[in-house]
Protein backbone atom coordinates (compact mmCIF):
# COMPACT_ATOMS: atom_id res chain seq x y z
CA UNK A 1 0.00 0.00 0.00
CA UNK A 2 3.00 1.90 0.69
CA UNK A 3 4.06 1.73 -2.66
CA UNK A 4 0.59 2.57 -4.08
CA UNK A 5 0.48 5.70 -2.36
CA UNK A 6 3.70 7.00 -3.16
CA UNK A 7 3.14 6.30 -6.67
CA UNK A 8 -0.47 8.24 -6.91
CA UNK A 9 1.50 11.15 -5.10
CA UNK A 10 4.54 11.23 -7.74
CA UNK A 11 1.75 10.74 -11.06
CA UNK A 12 0.03 14.11 -9.12
CA UNK A 13 3.17 15.75 -9.45
CA UNK A 14 3.14 14.88 -13.05
CA UNK A 15 0.22 15.37 -14.59
CA UNK A 16 -2.90 17.75 -14.63
CA UNK A 17 -5.90 17.71 -11.50
CA UNK A 18 -8.16 16.47 -14.54
CA UNK A 19 -5.53 13.97 -15.81
CA UNK A 20 -5.15 12.57 -12.32
CA UNK A 21 -8.86 12.43 -11.88
CA UNK A 22 -9.08 10.29 -15.10
CA UNK A 23 -6.02 8.08 -14.23
CA UNK A 24 -7.99 7.64 -10.74
CA UNK A 25 -11.59 6.79 -12.44
CA UNK A 26 -9.95 4.62 -15.00
CA UNK A 27 -8.15 2.35 -11.98
CA UNK A 28 -11.51 2.19 -10.22
CA UNK A 29 -13.17 0.58 -13.17
CA UNK A 30 -10.15 -1.26 -14.06
CA UNK A 31 -10.86 -2.83 -10.96
CA UNK A 32 -14.36 -3.16 -10.73
CA UNK A 33 -14.07 -5.49 -13.88
CA UNK A 34 -10.95 -7.13 -12.29
CA UNK A 35 -13.49 -8.14 -9.05
CA UNK A 36 -14.73 -10.51 -11.50
CA UNK A 37 -11.85 -12.33 -12.58
CA UNK A 38 -9.09 -14.50 -10.85
CA UNK A 39 -6.20 -11.62 -11.45
CA UNK A 40 -3.91 -9.68 -9.30
CA UNK A 41 -5.40 -6.58 -8.36
CA UNK A 42 -2.58 -5.10 -7.48
CA UNK A 43 -1.12 -5.22 -10.91
CA UNK A 44 -4.05 -3.86 -11.77
CA UNK A 45 -3.78 -0.97 -9.66
CA UNK A 46 -0.45 -0.14 -10.70
CA UNK A 47 -0.76 -0.48 -14.65
CA UNK A 48 -4.32 1.80 -14.46
CA UNK A 49 -2.64 4.36 -12.32
CA UNK A 50 0.29 4.21 -14.70
CA UNK A 51 -0.96 3.92 -18.06
CA UNK A 52 -1.32 7.49 -18.52
CA UNK A 53 1.95 8.93 -17.03
CA UNK A 54 3.43 10.11 -20.21
CA UNK A 55 -0.06 11.40 -22.08
CA UNK A 56 0.98 15.46 -20.80
CA UNK A 57 4.60 15.22 -21.49
CA UNK A 58 5.69 17.77 -24.77
CA UNK A 59 6.10 15.71 -28.09
CA UNK A 60 9.45 17.07 -28.55
CA UNK A 61 10.37 15.17 -24.88
CA UNK A 62 8.39 12.36 -25.44
CA UNK A 63 10.65 12.32 -28.58
CA UNK A 64 13.54 12.14 -26.88
CA UNK A 65 12.76 9.41 -24.39
CA UNK A 66 11.71 7.63 -27.45
CA UNK A 67 15.33 8.25 -29.17
CA UNK A 68 17.06 7.50 -25.81
CA UNK A 69 15.40 3.74 -25.63
CA UNK A 70 16.26 3.30 -29.00
CA UNK A 71 12.03 3.20 -29.82
CA UNK A 72 11.84 3.20 -33.89
CA UNK A 73 8.37 4.46 -34.29
CA UNK A 74 6.47 2.98 -37.61
CA UNK A 75 5.22 4.74 -40.44
CA UNK A 76 1.65 5.40 -38.11
CA UNK A 77 3.30 6.25 -35.06
CA UNK A 78 5.38 8.78 -36.91
CA UNK A 79 2.06 10.55 -38.16
CA UNK A 80 -0.19 10.08 -34.90
CA UNK A 81 1.37 11.30 -32.19
CA UNK A 82 -1.34 10.44 -30.10
CA UNK A 83 -0.33 6.86 -30.04
CA UNK A 84 3.06 8.02 -28.33
CA UNK A 85 1.79 7.94 -25.26
CA UNK A 86 1.29 4.77 -24.49
CA UNK A 87 5.48 3.81 -25.39
CA UNK A 88 6.63 6.65 -23.25
CA UNK A 89 4.17 5.79 -20.58
CA UNK A 90 5.38 2.12 -20.39
CA UNK A 91 9.66 3.08 -20.54
CA UNK A 92 8.74 5.87 -17.77
CA UNK A 93 6.98 3.02 -16.14
CA UNK A 94 9.86 1.02 -15.95
CA UNK A 95 12.51 3.67 -16.03
CA UNK A 96 11.07 6.02 -13.11
CA UNK A 97 8.76 3.50 -11.44
CA UNK A 98 10.90 0.86 -11.29
CA UNK A 99 8.22 -1.58 -12.48
CA UNK A 100 9.96 -4.37 -14.31
CA UNK A 101 6.98 -6.85 -14.58
CA UNK A 102 6.75 -7.61 -18.96
CA UNK A 103 3.06 -8.17 -18.53
CA UNK A 104 2.14 -4.76 -16.82
CA UNK A 105 4.44 -2.64 -18.90
CA UNK A 106 2.58 -4.52 -22.47
CA UNK A 107 -0.50 -4.11 -21.13
CA UNK A 108 0.42 -0.06 -20.68
CA UNK A 109 2.25 -0.32 -24.37
CA UNK A 110 -0.95 -1.19 -26.00
CA UNK A 111 -3.39 0.57 -23.66
CA UNK A 112 -4.65 3.02 -26.80
CA UNK A 113 -3.91 0.48 -29.76
CA UNK A 114 -4.84 -2.84 -28.65
CA UNK A 115 -2.80 -5.88 -30.24
CA UNK A 116 -3.13 -9.75 -30.77
CA UNK A 117 -2.63 -11.59 -27.81
CA UNK A 118 -3.51 -9.55 -25.11
CA UNK A 119 -3.48 -10.70 -21.21
CA UNK A 120 -6.54 -10.50 -19.29
CA UNK A 121 -4.02 -7.69 -17.59
CA UNK A 122 -4.27 -5.25 -21.51
CA UNK A 123 -7.77 -6.12 -22.05
CA UNK A 124 -9.00 -4.91 -18.16
CA UNK A 125 -6.97 -2.10 -18.71
CA UNK A 126 -7.78 -1.02 -22.60
CA UNK A 127 -11.43 -1.78 -21.33
CA UNK A 128 -11.23 0.69 -18.53
CA UNK A 129 -9.46 2.74 -20.03
CA UNK A 130 -12.27 3.58 -22.82
CA UNK A 131 -15.16 3.33 -20.38
CA UNK A 132 -13.74 6.15 -18.20
CA UNK A 133 -13.72 8.49 -21.29
CA UNK A 134 -16.46 7.31 -23.00
CA UNK A 135 -19.35 5.71 -19.80
CA UNK A 136 -20.94 2.66 -21.49
CA UNK A 137 -23.04 0.99 -18.97
CA UNK A 138 -23.68 -2.57 -21.32
CA UNK A 139 -19.93 -2.79 -22.01
CA UNK A 140 -19.37 -2.44 -18.33
CA UNK A 141 -21.61 -5.32 -17.20
CA UNK A 142 -20.64 -6.99 -20.65
CA UNK A 143 -16.55 -6.92 -19.17
CA UNK A 144 -17.55 -8.37 -16.10
CA UNK A 145 -19.40 -11.56 -17.93
CA UNK A 146 -17.67 -11.87 -20.52
CA UNK A 147 -13.75 -9.94 -20.73
CA UNK A 148 -13.59 -11.01 -24.66
CA UNK A 149 -17.44 -9.70 -25.71
CA UNK A 150 -16.21 -6.15 -24.37
CA UNK A 151 -13.02 -6.23 -25.54
CA UNK A 152 -14.52 -7.07 -29.58
CA UNK A 153 -17.17 -4.34 -28.68
CA UNK A 154 -14.35 -1.86 -27.33
CA UNK A 155 -12.22 -2.16 -30.16
CA UNK A 156 -14.98 -1.92 -32.90
CA UNK A 157 -16.06 1.69 -31.31
CA UNK A 158 -12.39 3.03 -31.27
CA UNK A 159 -12.07 1.39 -34.43
CA UNK A 160 -14.98 3.22 -35.67
CA UNK A 161 -14.44 6.84 -34.02
CA UNK A 162 -10.46 6.24 -35.51
CA UNK A 163 -12.41 6.73 -39.19
CA UNK A 164 -14.91 8.82 -38.10
CA UNK A 165 -12.10 11.54 -38.03
CA UNK A 166 -10.31 10.57 -41.01
CA UNK A 167 -7.15 9.48 -38.76
CA UNK A 168 -4.74 6.48 -39.42
CA UNK A 169 -6.01 3.04 -37.97
CA UNK A 170 -2.44 1.62 -36.66
CA UNK A 171 -2.25 -2.30 -37.66
CA UNK A 172 -1.97 -3.10 -33.88
CA UNK A 173 -5.70 -2.26 -33.70
CA UNK A 174 -6.70 -4.43 -36.49
CA UNK A 175 -4.08 -7.16 -34.98
CA UNK A 176 -6.17 -6.91 -32.22
CA UNK A 177 -9.54 -6.96 -33.39
CA UNK A 178 -9.27 -9.91 -35.85
CA UNK A 179 -7.13 -11.86 -33.08
CA UNK A 180 -10.32 -11.37 -30.82
CA UNK A 181 -13.03 -11.83 -33.37
CA UNK A 182 -10.81 -15.62 -34.28
CA UNK A 183 -10.61 -16.32 -30.08
CA UNK A 184 -14.72 -15.55 -29.74
CA UNK A 185 -15.00 -17.46 -32.76
CA UNK A 186 -13.06 -20.94 -31.80
CA UNK A 187 -15.06 -20.95 -28.38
Amino acid sequence: MAYINNLKEKLQSMMTEERFIHTERTRDIALEIASYYDIDKEKVEITALLHDCAKEIPKNEMKRWMNKHNITLDEIEEKEPGLWHQTVSAIITEKDFGVNDQEILQAIRIHSTGDANMSLLAKIIYIADYIESWPDEAIMRQAKKDIDLALKEVMIKKINYIFSKSSLLHSKSLLGYNWITKCIQNR
